[in-house]
């Protein structure tokens, strides 16, 4: 399961994480999260150890959203050296979002 991150820990757990992080921007409430959530969920499993992943509830973290400019969820971003490398807006296939992680998981080596 991935964890639910808030703006008090985004700085400590994302943008100065030595190893590359997907965080997923969402609502409680957004259908299309709910519909891609089994795939992010072992997305997050299958790069345990190499990504780290989170979620993120845009209603308790607004200013992370318009820092970040969230304007749909969900909107998955990787980090990496605290600095966006992809911005993903909507939900997309297993394979497309692997074929980002791996791209960026591959910059890190």
């Amino acid at each position: 399961m991935m964890a639910l991150l808030d703006e008090k820990l985004f700085r400590s757990a994302v943008l100065e994480s030595a190893v590359p992080v997907m965080v997923v921007f969402t609502t409680r409430w957004s259908g299309a999260f709910h519909i891609v959530r089994p795939m992010l969920e072992s997305t997050a499993l299958e790069y345990q150890g190499v990504l780290k992943s989170y979620l993120v509830d845009v209603e308790n973290a607004r200013k992370l959203a318009e820092e970040f400019a969230v304007s749909q969820t969900p909107t998955t971003i990787l980090f990496s050296h605290g600095q966006v490398v992809e911005h993903i807006v909507g939900p997309v296939p297993a394979g497309v979002l692997k074929k980002k992680i791996d791209e960026v998981v591959q910059q890190k080596e």
